[in-house]
């Protein structure tokens, strides 16, 4: 929506956040012509406007730093999964007893103390 908004700036300059709601929803339109009106309020207009603003005040509402990181996405190579889990090694499957019994495990099944309304008052 903001790098819309850039493109767009020349032709159709962004209105002041604090425009009345039918300018606010005329200058949306046309940056983002199919977009679902009934679930942008007015009031999501007036923070993307306040929020381009402020980045334009900035400039760092570029093209070319989104582009350069879809770049560096598709560079990364893709990890093919495994099925065959990788067999633990002696010294890691004694670490992994070790941890487990050093933590303290938590008392299964016991029973909660009820306080009833009787206890309460003493009687």
């Amino acid at each position: 929506v903001l790098l819309e908004m850039k493109s767009q700036e020349k032709k159709n300059s962004p209105v002041d956040a604090n425009a009345s709601n039918d300018e606010l929803k005329s200058y949306f339109k046309k940056v983002l012509p199919d977009y679902d009106e009934e679930r942008v309020y007015v009031s999501d207009i007036k923070k993307v406007l306040k929020w381009y603003q402020q980045l334009s005040k900035y400039d760092l509402v570029k093209e070319e730093v989104i582009e350069e990181k879809k770049t560096e996405e598709k560079e990364e190579p893709v990890k093919e999964a495994t099925t065959d889990k990788k067999p633990k090694t002696a010294a890691k499957a004694k670490k992994a007893a070790s941890v487990k019994a050093s933590k303290p495990s938590a008392p299964k099944n016991v029973p909660q103390k009820r306080i009833t309304t009787s206890a309460k008052r003493g009687g």
